[in-house]
């Protein structure tokens, strides 16, 4: 009962049933620890833990796993040492599991040396433990051992999956390694049969862009099979503000700004442009209009709650018009500008004319 009411989401009546109970044993306590520490209550995990101890009960597998966890979202490296202590001093068993949730906690607090005594100690050792290890040490900036690692990972005849290409891509981005980076990235895709996700795209991007290989960041984002996202247009942006590359970043920029209004229902006004061309050429003539470039240009160089100011000697197109509220509201921006006749105040997707200019 206890594992059902968390599985969907009834914290306070598993708790209820919990505490009610007249006798627990060491399922009860690993369910409710298990339970706090998946929903992401890692204090309450950790009190419930500690109370367990008080009552004599041996901790399981189960609840070990939860409060080591927990430990490592809270930063609680004191408390996550007792807990491996307390594992060694009653001799339990220690399966992969929890031999990489202890990995785990060591690299994300930066205690390295432990999380390789750790690691060597282990007589299996299985992709979750080669991924918890290569991620980590590459986090901590030891980028030539975690490459090292991933060699020893393939000598094992360990598989690598996905995770294992972030922690090694993750890697070559830390130091610049862009050449490493493209080998490993084709190795991913060709020998070892693995499509690359979103994240292995952004992580790429950054490393190109960070490196000054704007033109190949861009190119990579072209030849997505999916849509960018966020982080990835953000990789690039940030490298083209960093290499003053303006031109470029107001140009993707200008990608990010058209996928983010699709998803506000944003159709374009085809019907402003009077040349004779077809609708999907209209529709980029309309986005290279001036104000829309300016306000392109301001989403990457002005930083927020500052507002972004447009001047321009012309009216402003219903099309620019329409835009400008949905971005506003989009990005969360104050944005004026002035055409030739008045000022427009944009704010969370209104504009100070009411629509009537």
């Amino acid at each position: 009962m206890i594992s059902g009411y968390l599985r969907c989401g009834s914290i306070e009546d598993a708790e209820k049933l919990f505490y009610s109970m007249p006798e627990k044993d060491v399922v009860s306590w690993s369910a409710m620890i298990s339970g706090y520490a998946q929903h992401e209550c890692f204090s309450e995990a950790l009190a419930l833990f500690q109370e367990m101890q008080l009552h004599g009960v041996r901790p399981n597998e189960t609840a070990l796993v939860s409060a080591i966890s927990a430990c490592t979202h809270l930063a609680a490296l004191d408390l996550g040492k007792w807990i491996h202590a307390y594992i060694n001093k009653n001799k339990l068993q220690v399966n992969t599991i929890l031999s990489t949730t202890l990995i785990d906690m060591y690299v994300k607090c930066g205690c390295v040396e432990n999380a390789l005594e750790v690691f060597y100690a282990m007589e299996e050792k299985g992709v979750s433990t080669w991924n918890a290890i290569i991620l980590g040490l590459a986090m901590n900036g030891l980028v030539e051992q975690s490459l090292n690692m991933f060699a020893d990972m393939k000598k094992s005849n360990t598989l690598p999956n996905e995770i294992t290409f972030m922690g090694v891509l993750g890697a070559c981005r830390h130091m610049g390694l862009v050449d490493e980076g493209r080998h490993y990235f084709s190795s991913m895709i060709h020998e070892h049969k693995i499509e690359p996700n979103i994240k292995h795209y952004g992580c790429m991007v950054d490393l190109f862009g960070r490196a000054c290989f704007l033109k190949e960041a861009e190119e990579l984002i072209e030849s997505m099979p999916m849509a960018p996202d966020v982080a990835t247009w953000g990789a690039l942006l940030g490298a083209c503000r960093k290499h003053h590359d303006h031109e470029m970043g107001e140009r993707h920029m200008l990608d990010e700004v058209a996928a983010k209004l699709k998803i506000e229902g944003y159709v374009p006004t085809t019907s402003e442009v009077s040349l004779d061309i077809d609708d999907e050429e209209k529709e980029t003539a309309l986005f290279r209009h001036s104000e829309k470039l300016a306000v392109a240009f301001g989403l990457i160089t002005i930083a927020p709650p500052t507002p972004i100011r447009v001047m321009k000697n012309l009216r402003i197109c219903n099309d620019c018009h329409t835009v400008v509220k949905l971005i506003s509201k989009a990005f969360d921006r104050e944005i004026v500008v002035r055409d030739r006749h008045r000022f427009h105040h944009f704010r969370h997707g209104a504009c100070s004319c009411m629509d009537f200019w």
